[in-house]
């Protein structure tokens, strides 16, 4: 019996208190599992069981005085039941020695606590602005300072967002901190976001809250970002949803469309309106700007005159995405093969002049599975070797669906195709598992960045991922030209008709998929374009919303 205690409850709570008083991590787990046992040690252990708990539990601040409390304890223990084993030895009554027992515990374990430093009585409460550290003497100062900034305290979790620049420059040197940014698997690789400052030499931690869980109004440590400037802010006096936005490839122009009309803009400023002629859901401008198309899923693509806005011609299907070549020639598009997904899709090549179809370089109209790809994005390398497509999927209703083949193509459930223009080859270069709904190539053609369920940039030289994030507002996504920047929309409507939150633009580098800064919006950004060298963005949103953000690199000291 003695043995037993001594190795399932006493031991356990010597070891785990003498690690918490070093500071050990696993010693929390040791001490949470010995509250646990301490439950059922009715009337005596229960209460300091209970006690144990809310304190590891509830926060690091306190875990040390627990183990000593419970190390206490666990030195009562042995003293009264090596009492109890040396009186049985000796054949010594023991009537009435559960009562004693249990009263020589409770004096034994206040007196040691009492000792070694835990207060046993009442304090006066005393506001201290800054408490002492949680974890190290390495991450004292990074607490320290959360604390004077006013940062809330969830248990050990500091409930704010890092912006690591102005962290590395505030606490260089950081080491041997570290700040990192992940997640880990549960039903799903990303359901646990984690973002941690850790200290490498100490293995302690302080942990803050991750971009995927912060909101807009969330505060920053040490610092906020250099937020976005507001250039200007046009809204549309109809209130009809931006739908699309493309810059010319100088930058000094812009084409911008919502439900029910189009425009070009200069220096903010709408200066030629083009004929109503549809839900316009493209834009793509000629590599000279002399030219712009437009279409969208319920209409033909239209050709217009960008200096004065006459129309030029009209030719092919509905489409979801439209691309010049680099020498103004053809353009790649993105077509229906009816009014809907489920009748299929296309990729073709159509010569601009003539609107004649030069070229089907791939379809997708195969029902026999249950889900149906179907061409989203489209673009050119700049050396006009490479058509790249984009591709989402769309559910087929079981009324509609044929007989299922066994086997599905290789590409079925890729979000990016490629084929070499020159002898229409396909190319497995790009193995994206999710779906895209927006795509561009840099300038230099070096790199791809793909938005869908995901956010992502490219090497197209050998397809290599370089970083890649989850995505929520699909449809508002947008790269530099020169690929170094990478723009979002985030937000969203309360049940459709409630208030807005979270409404946002994000920015990110485009090396790296770092977070750089944001602009706040009224609606939910539903298109965005950056313009010239990517200094500056458009991002239109839901009732007509339209703004126009510039940004600098945030070099502060």
């Amino acid at each position: 019996m003695f043995f037993w205690l001594g190795t399932m409850l006493l031991l356990p709570s010597v070891i785990g208190g003498l690690g918490l008083l070093r500071g050990k991590q696993w010693a929390r787990v040791v001490m949470i599992i010995v509250s646990i046992e301490f439950l059922f040690g009715f009337p005596v252990l229960t209460p300091l069981g209970v006690y144990g708990l809310w304190v590891l539990l509830g926060g690091r601040s306190r875990a040390s005085r627990i183990g000593v409390t419970m190390l206490s304890v666990a030195v009562a223990f042995l003293l009264v039941l090596g009492l109890r084993f040396w009186m049985w030895q000796r054949g010594i009554p023991m009537k009435g020695f559960g009562l004693f027992g249990a009263l020589a515990i409770v004096a034994i374990s206040f007196g040691l606590a009492r000792l070694m430093g835990v207060r046993t009585k009442t304090a006066p409460i005393v506001h201290v602005p800054v408490p002492p550290a949680v974890c190290c003497a390495h991450l004292d100062r990074f607490e320290q300072a959360m604390r004077a900034a006013g940062i809330p305290f969830k248990g050990a979790q500091a409930l704010c967002r890092i912006n690591r620049q102005s962290l590395e420059r505030k606490f260089a040197p950081l080491a041997p901190v570290v700040y990192n940014e992940y997640f880990e698997a549960d039903r799903a690789p990303e359901d646990i976001a984690i973002a941690v400052l850790w200290c490498t030499q100490c293995r302690s931690r302080l942990d803050t809250l991750h971009p995927a869980d912060c909101h807009t109004t969330t505060p920053w440590f040490p610092a906020a970002p250099r937020m976005l400037t507001l250039a200007a802010e046009r809204p549309f006096a109809s209130r009809a949803t931006v739908t699309a936005i493309a810059a010319s490839p100088d930058g000094s122009r812009a084409a911008i469309a919502t439900r029910q009309e189009i425009a070009i803009w200069e220096q903010a400023i709408p200066v030629l309106n083009l004929p109503p002629h549809g839900e316009v859901r493209a834009i793509a401008w000629s590599p000279d700007q002399r030219l712009l198309v437009t279409g969208g899923s319920t209409m033909p693509m239209f050709v217009w005159d960008a200096a004065n806005g006459s129309m030029v011609t009209s030719f092919g299907p509905g489409v979801r995405g439209i691309a010049f070549s680099p020498d103004g020639r053809f353009l790649l598009a993105s077509g229906l093969m009816g009014k809907n997904a489920a009748e299929g899709s296309t990729l073709d090549v159509w010569e601009v002049a003539s609107g004649r179809l030069v070229r089907r370089i791939a379809e997708v109209n195969d029902r026999t599975h249950h889900n149906l790809p179907y061409f989203t994005a489209v673009a050119f390398t700049p050396d006009g070797s490479l058509a790249i497509a984009g591709l989402d999927l769309y559910a087929i209703p079981p009324s509609l669906r044929e007989k299922e083949q066994e086997q599905a193509p290789w590409w079925w459930g890729r979000g990016v195709r490629t084929w070499r223009v020159s002898d229409g080859q396909e190319i497995d270069l790009i193995r994206l598992t999710t779906q895209v709904r927006a795509l561009s190539v840099s300038r230099d053609g070096s790199r791809l960045f793909t938005a869908g369920t995901r956010l992502g940039m490219w090497r197209l030289a050998d397809g290599a991922m370089l970083w890649d994030k989850r995505n929520w507002v699909q449809n508002a996504n947008a790269a530099s030209p020169d690929g170094n920047l990478v723009a979002r929309g985030t937000g969203y409507q309360v049940d459709n008709h409630g208030p807005y939150e979270d409404t946002a633009v994000e920015l990110f580098d485009g090396a790296t998929g770092e977070f750089l800064t944001m602009g706040l919006h009224h609606t939910t950004a539903t298109a965005i374009a950056f313009t010239g060298s990517g200094a500056s963005l458009i991002a239109g949103g839901e009732q007509g919303e339209l703004r126009f953000w510039n940004w600098a690199p945030d070099y502060g000291a």
